[in-house]
Order: structure tokens, then C-alpha cells, then sequence
């Protein structure tokens, strides 16, 4: 069973995932920026840029909120001009991307045209 645990705001967003591994995911503002996460898994700590595009040169995607569904599925509110898109990154591509976040892998592709870039 995957529970959930968030804070829906602009300033906070968490979301909680206990399988495949222990993880809390951020949203770290403490930047000024709106693409960059927060990981922690077995006390480790890792940040990532979120970027559309390609790695290579792609552009922010800049996100309001998180939010996980409760199949484990990701949905990625990201800012849009006149409004939000939500993107779905499924559990089984969300999962892969968390235990390589915890290894500390420096690029990750878990959806095409989404990509985690560590900081």
C-alpha cells in the first residue's frame, strides 16, 4: 500500500512514497526557483533541476505542485502561460526515478521530455 502525505501550497509541496524505497520529494524554493526538487532517501539528500526539452538544452519547467495519486502515479502541475498542465509521470517510470534519485544519478528521464537534472 503507497500512502500519501502532502502539503498543497505554493511554498510547501511534499509527497511521500514508502515503496520502492523510503522517499520524500520537496519542492525547494529556497532559490527563488519554481523547477527544483528536494529528495531524501536513507538520510541522503539530493536536489534536482526539473527541465523540458532535451537535457542538453532544454527550459525549466517550472511546477505549482506535486501531487501523487494513489495508484503511486505523479502528477506534475506545471505552469503554463494562462494557466497549469498537469503531466503524469506513472508509478512504475516514478519509481525507476526514485531509486536512481537516491543513488544520486545526475540525469534521469523518467517520461520523455521530462528531465531530473542534479544540481
Amino acid at each position: 500500500m503507497i500512502r500519501l502525505k502532502q502539503i498543497l501550497n505554493e511554498a510547501k509541496v511534499i509527497v511521500n512514497y514508502i515503496n520502492p524505497i523510503k522517499a520524500v520529494i520537496e519542492k525547494d524554493t529556497s532559490k527563488g526557483k519554481h523547477n527544483v526538487i528536494k529528495i531524501t532517501t536513507n538520510n541522503n539528500i539530493n536536489r534536482y533541476r526539473i527541465v523540458g526539452g532535451h537535457k542538453l538544452i532544454g527550459y525549466d519547467l517550472n511546477f505549482k505542485l506535486l501531487k501523487k495519486r494513489d495508484n503511486g502515479d505523479l502528477e506534475f502541475h506545471r505552469y503554463i502561460k494562462g494557466g497549469v498542465d498537469i503531466k503524469i509521470i506513472h508509478y512504475n517510470e516514478m519509481a525507476d526515478a526514485i531509486i536512481a534519485m537516491g543513488n544520486g544519478e545526475t540525469n534521469i528521464s523518467p517520461k520523455l521530455g521530462i528531465y531530473f537534472l542534479k544540481i
